[in-house]
């Protein structure tokens, strides 16, 4: 007699087909996220010195990895376990970057870096009144 073959394995090839597909949706979700994030200070921002005292630097890599540059040296950075902590409030006036480098977190490799550019500016604005003329109702208030 002849019937349908019973094949306990007909599952076996989509299912691994999912979880390799799964497995490579992780793995471009977690090379996506920044390996990086700076806190207190933003790429093209403008701040004054008081604002830049407390900048902070977290990796998801081994802080040991990872390599802070100001202005083209190591920046003065302190750890503070997986974070580093910078102190930038004695920056001169001007443009300045910051460049972060690590390894890349989800895979073997280099990062690409994090680049941030910013101003400092300690000059208060200066607001200019331009003088009101006084007219005929001012004139006749007095």
């Amino acid at each position: 007699m002849d019937g349908p073959v019973s094949t306990p394995h007909r599952f076996l090839v989509p299912t691994a087909i999912t979880l390799i597909g799964a497995g490579a949706v992780v793995l471009v979700v977690a090379w996506l996220q920044p390996d990086v994030t700076v806190t207190g200070v933003a790429d093209g921002g403008s701040f004054a010195p008081a604002a830049l005292r407390d900048v902070q630097i977290t990796a998801l890599v081994d802080p040991a990895e990872v390599e802070v540059i100001l202005d083209g040296a190591p920046a003065p950075v302190r750890r503070d376990d997986k974070r580093f902590l910078l102190d930038a409030s004695s920056l001169p006036e001007g443009e300045h970057t910051i460049l972060i480098t690590s390894p890349d977190a989800a895979m073997p490799l280099p990062g690409p870096g994090t680049k941030i550019d910013f101003t400092v500016d300690a000059t208060a604005p200066a607001m200019l009144v331009d003088p009101v003329a006084p007219t005929a109702l001012d004139a006749s208030a007095r």
